[in-house]
């Protein structure tokens, strides 16, 4: 999602959470305005959508820090001792404040000036800062003519009428003379009372308009999901009415997009309240335990979050009600969080909306019970991999017999689970003992020391990890000669290329064949399933089974399970590629070299751009994953390819990435910058542009600086580096922003496990990693002595094969 680009006022409180260790005396000091500045008469339309200011001029903090603004209105000839509304001004800290109408139409009426008439209201400011709180010498005055309005407002509104499901439910006040409420809804009549059941009467009639007296509100259509929100506004004199979904997510924001991994889903239960129970299992990321949540519901079929009023961060309960006070806000990933309390953890958990609570629209939760985990009773039809130890997350198992699923990953260190589909609609995990259970959990693994063999196995609700080695051998029985190396290729592939010459030891062609591995330190044979091919055949006959390639595993034997090779592979070059996963199957594969293109097998080691559209011939590529190659280039109208060390590859339009000779097509970037990710591991190829790089600090989003293009994938840029001033001090964090493909949604930050402060002298702490988008996540710090300095930023897409950027001083 896009950032957003306003600026974020930020209290003292999140200096803490946020890791700034540095002490700062406040300057309390500030000055008032000497000048307010507001209409002299405003004739109002309640249902205008035009706004009034009030503004004022000359008040400053004497550290130009942060001064708060609460505006007060009064009768005339009122002292502000009681005034009759206290307002926030714009943002809180703005020298103005920003009034519709219908706000100025509730001031008018609490001041006394009854509907069609004309009358005069006072206003003033108080400042504030650092506990100190100062009011403005003096008042402006504003003359209001209201219009058609009613002034008999009820203490509390109730709904009525046929098309009320839930007749005689109360609506919360959500401000002066604005109800809402959230109810069962159908096709019918609706009118409003000032009591359950009577009292005065209030409707809306054919045009909307809110009226005082007999009368009916006709819902010809009833609400698509049978739920609406119903806001009867007073003020404006109108009533709107939407769908509302009768379920709510119960979402944490690192996994807010997978509703497979929300802590709950909250139904509608009536009388405007959602409950739900769900297990809650708080997860560990690199920066330590993960608990923030929101809930995402549904308006008009539109997503939106219900969440905190804070934009800026998330905190733990505080013992006030107001913690869990609920506000709609536009979806954003990262803002309008709350955090669980910590008990909760490892728990079932019963949640509760209330959207009227003692007119309150609030929250609560409370423990239902340890979670109980069970043990599968049966076996999914199929299984995926989860996680952030996962070499590739949504990677499939094969099933290798019924119960039973296997699969070879690189895995690194961190957390795994598996998924009975690829949204993970059944979820499992297993114990420190690696019993296996159903549930939303994550388990600690080891990173693999070549490759890892993962067993999944529901027959015994066990799982298993094997440590194979990275490289496999094709030997050649008769003499126990390795003829070629097969090396990881990650996604579960080995592959290699070698001479394959068959022998005549005594009168007879010798062309046996098998593979050696490495499993827990041990040599393993992998060979010939002796129950699906007879080891006299060939690949070649006429009636060679579909599973003549199937490998199994074996203790090693010289003349156990072997194969004959193709006749067409005497004395060739091939390739030969082991899939422990193609289409459900364990087998094998030669390749025999040819002058013709052909989808590659092996990943090669380093690659290089070449041809008339490259920017410089020989750039070459950073290896960005496993199998995956990146290069920033400015590319010409022309054609490219790309170049290992003894292969040539290149892009077909119609068939992907090839191998051998040839060239794809390549457009010039124009202004722009390309960015091309060879991708062996499906062979693909993608292009992206990229318009321009910004460094910005992360407080404010303003820019540190612009970096221009230099070549070569590499980016400068010149200025003077001034951190910027929050309440707490100094705020110097910042991290790049590149705009991809038009669109600023991903950030170049720190990577994890680096430290979060100054440069500590570590090889790594420049180093940079693509993330998505998140406004306080990934960021480095300047060193301090860079305030107020000249300074050159320079950013290198692959220095040594590491993406990483350098903050000179002048």
């Amino acid at each position: 999602m896009n950032m957003k680009k306003n600026l974020i006022l930020l209290s003292a409180l999140f200096a803490a959470l946020t890791g700034c260790t540095q002490k700062y005396e406040l300057n309390s000091e500030f000055t008032m305005p000497d000048e307010l500045v507001s209409p002299e008469k405003v004739v109002l339309n309640v249902t205008s959508a035009a706004t009034v200011e009030l503004s004022w001029t000359g008040s400053h903090a004497a550290d130009g820090g942060v001064v708060l603004y609460d505006v007060l209105f009064d009768k005339e000839g009122g002292d502000f001792s009681e005034p009759v509304v206290k307002m926030t001004s714009d943002r809180g800290a703005e020298s103005k404040l920003t009034l519709t109408h219908a706000d100025l139409n509730t001031i008018a009426r609490k001041a006394g000036i009854k509907p069609n008439e004309t009358g005069s209201v006072i206003w003033t400011i108080t400042g504030s800062k650092g506990g100190i709180t100062k009011r403005f010498d003096g008042y402006g005055t504003i003359t209001i003519t209201r219009g058609d309005g009613i002034d008999s407002t009820p203490e509390i509104l109730y709904i009525n009428g046929s098309a009320a499901k839930e007749a005689g439910q109360a609506f919360r006040m959500e401000s002066e003379g604005r109800y809402v409420i959230f109810t069962r809804t159908g096709a019918g009549d609706l009118f409003f009372t000032s009591e359950p059941s009577g009292g005065t009467k209030f409707y809306a009639d054919a045009t909307g308009k809110i009226t005082e007296g007999e009368g009916k509100y006709t819902v010809e259509t009833a609400s698509e999901t049978g739920l609406s929100r119903i806001t009867v506004d007073f003020n404006t004199l109108s009533i709107k009415m939407e769908d509302v979904s009768q379920t709510v997510r119960l979402a944490w924001g690192i996994s807010y997009d997978n509703p497979a991994t929300d802590a709950a889903v909250l139904e509608y239960a009536g009388n405007g309240e959602f409950k739900g129970t769900g297990e809650v299992t708080f997860s560990e990321q690199s920066w330590g335990v993960e608990e923030r949540y929101y809930f995402i519901a549904e308006v008009n079929g539109s997503e939106v979050c219900w969440g905190s009023d804070d934009g800026t961060g998330a905190f733990l309960p505080d013992g006030t009600e107001e913690h869990f006070y609920i506000y709609e806000n536009a979806f954003s990933q990262w803002s309008n969080l709350w955090k669980m309390d910590h008990a909760m953890d490892q728990s079932n958990v019963a949640f509760t909306i209330y959207t009227n609570k003692d007119n309150k629209w609030t929250h609560t939760y409370e423990k239902a019970g340890a979670i109980v985990y069970e043990q599968p009773a049966s076996a999914p039809a199929e299984l995926y991999i989860y996680g952030s130890a996962a070499e590739t997350e949504g990677a499939a198992f094969r099933k290798a017999e019924e119960g039973v699923f296997v699969i070879y990953q690189q895995l690194k260190a961190g957390k795994i689970r598996f998924g009975s589909g690829e949204a993970e609609s059944l979820k499992y995990f297993h114990d420190a003992d690696n019993k296996l259970f159903i549930g939303s959990r994550d388990a600690d693994v080891a990173a693999s020391e070549g490759v890892t063999r993962v067993t999944v196995d529901f027959n015994t609700n066990t799982v298993k990890y094997d440590q194979i080695g990275k490289d496999v051998t094709l030997i050649f029985a008769w003499t126990q000669v390795p003829l070629m190396t097969l090396s990881y290729q990650g996604n579960g592939r080995f592959a290699g290329e070698g001479n394959i010459s068959f022998i005549n030891p005594g009168g007879w062609m010798e062309e046996r064949y098998n593979f050696r591995a490495t499993v827990n330190g041990s040599e393993v044979a992998w060979g010939r399933i002796p129950e699906l091919c007879d080891g006299e055949n060939r690949p070649d006959a006429a009636d060679t089974p579909a599973g003549w390639f199937y490998i199994g595993e074996y203790p090693v034997g010289q003349w156990d399970n072997l194969w004959k090779f193709a006749s067409e592979l005497e004395n060739s070059v091939a390739t030969c590629t082991i899939d422990t996963n193609a289409d459900g199957a364990f087998t094998h594969s030669f390749m025999k070299a040819s002058v013709d293109p052909v989808p590659p097998t092996m990943v090669p080691s380093e690659l290089a751009l070449y041809g008339s559209g490259a920017e410089a011939e020989g750039q070459k590529f950073r290896m960005a994953g496993n199998g995956v190659f990146e290069i920033y280039a400015k590319l010409k109208d022309g054609e490219i390819c790309f170049k290992s060390s003894d292969k040539n590859y290149f892009l077909d339009a119609e068939k992907g990435l090839l191998q051998g000779e040839g060239k794809g097509s390549s457009t010039s970037s124009g202004e722009s910058v390309t960015r091309i990710r060879v991708n062996f591991s499906d062979n693909t190829v993608s292009f992206a542009s990229v318009d321009k790089v910004r460094c910005i600090y992360i407080f404010d989003f303003n820019d540190v600086m612009t970096l221009s293009y230099k070549g070569q994938g590499t980016w400068e840029g010149e200025g003077t580096i001034a951190f910027r001033q929050a309440s707490w001090g100094p705020e110097e964090r910042y991290y790049f922003i590149p705009t991809i493909n038009g669109a600023e949604e991903k950030c170049w930050g720190r990577k994890d496990g680096v430290t979060d402060q100054q440069p500590d002298g570590s090889a790594d702490f420049f180093d940079i990693v693509e993330f998505g988008w998140s406004q306080w996540d990934h960021a480095w710090k300047f060193a301090s002595d860079l305030n107020g300095a000249a300074a050159t930023i320079r950013l290198e897409s692959n220095k040594n094969g590491v993406m990483t950027h350098s903050v000179t001083k002048k």
